[in-house]
């Protein structure tokens, strides 16, 4: 946890007392943990470009973000994923949010690979190699490699990138590589 660089809350305008009391318990935790003391940023969300631009704004010089849309309100999640996405074009950003059910799981969605897909941002190779995986799975790095004509070294240096963003997994003695849902929605549009 030594590398926080911040903590930003997001909330709506006006800021209620319940928001101010649960602020001061992560403030709180934040101090015994030693991690940098939070920001709270309240953000008029009458004004969706504006709130947007605010959040953007607190999320400046963060190159690194790791953002929990978990509870709150509906729509200054809204209005943070949308200035997340945006900051995604310039930074690492790893969304996650857990359901209101006590059972349900984490849930990680990779912006990158929404960012990727908005902008076009994977050169033909990489398609290539994706497309490859998608086709073959459970194919090893090595039988990849020969399949695409690339050395070994350059097809584990694309996993690493593609697991970062969220699209394949490895799995076996083999280091089988498999596509996740997100390739898969990704290739849709790709």
């Amino acid at each position: 946890m030594r590398d926080v660089e911040g903590i930003v809350v997001v909330t709506a305008e006006p800021v209620v007392r319940a928001v101010h009391v649960a602020f001061g318990e992560i403030a709180s935790f934040c101090d015994r943990v030693r991690l940098p003391a939070p920001r709270m940023v309240p953000v008029d969300i009458s004004s969706p470009g504006e709130a947007v631009v605010r959040i953007a704004e607190a999320l400046q010089g963060f190159d690194r973000v790791v953002a929990d849309v978990s509870g709150g309100m509906r729509s200054v999640v809204v209005l943070a994923i949308t200035a997340l996405l945006i900051h995604s074009t310039r930074a690492s950003v790893r969304l996650y949010a857990v359901a209101e059910r006590e059972d349900a799981p984490e849930m990680h969605i990779p912006l990158e690979m929404v960012r990727v897909v908005m902008g076009g941002g994977l050169s033909a190779e990489r398609r290539r190699v994706l497309r490859t995986i998608a086709e073959a799975p459970g194919a090893s790095p090595g039988d990849l490699a020969r399949a695409l004509g690339k050395s070994e070294k350059t097809v584990r240096n694309y996993v690493a990138e593609f697991r970062r963003m969220g699209l394949v997994e490895v799995r076996g003695p083999r280091q089988g590589l498999y596509p996740t849902p997100w390739l898969r929605l990704m290739l849709m549009y790709l």
